[in-house]
């Protein structure tokens, strides 16, 4: 996941819900279809919402997501981060890397300002007793969870 997921998943959802016309209807669709398919991640909340709420039909990783949100952390005040991966020394390295890592559940991945945006492949952890403290504010929980409210996937 990277800054296009955060850039273009919110932006479809107010593109699509203007009125236009089938062609781009259509176009934006599919658009979203792949970006989704690219972020893989059923325990991603709000990307999951935003995907569902669009594309006007569920799929069982609507309820992953909706499950995802119950687990969510609570504590939003968190250590510094420490770095717990070794670099890789080439491409391959990395693609390897990427197909053998589990994806972590998501009351288990570092708190991180937005959580949605974390990488749940990401083998870093949070440094106790380090010294500092961050304390994030909760954007990430509400703005799922309202839109899980709003299109009626959450009660």
């Amino acid at each position: 996941m990277g800054s296009e997921d955060n850039l273009a998943m919110p932006n479809y959802y107010m593109l699509m819900n203007l009125k236009m016309d089938n062609v781009i209807s259509n176009s934006c669709r599919i658009g979203l279809q792949k970006r989704f398919s690219v972020i893989n991640d059923p325990e991603n909340i709000l990307f999951n919402f935003l995907y569902h709420a669009l594309m006007g039909y569920e799929t069982p990783e609507l309820q992953k997501g909706v499950n995802a949100l119950a687990r969510f952390p609570d504590e939003k005040t968190v250590p510094l981060v420490a770095l717990k991966r070794k670099l890789p020394n080439s491409k391959l390295e990395i693609a390897r890397d990427i197909l053998n890592s589990a994806r972590m559940p998501i009351q288990d991945r570092p708190v991180d300002e937005y959580a949605w945006r974390v990488n749940p492949l990401r083998r870093d952890a949070w440094a106790s007793g380090k010294g500092g403290i961050m304390e994030f504010t909760g954007i990430d929980f509400l703005l799922a969870a309202y839109l899980g409210m709003y299109h009626g996937f959450v009660k």
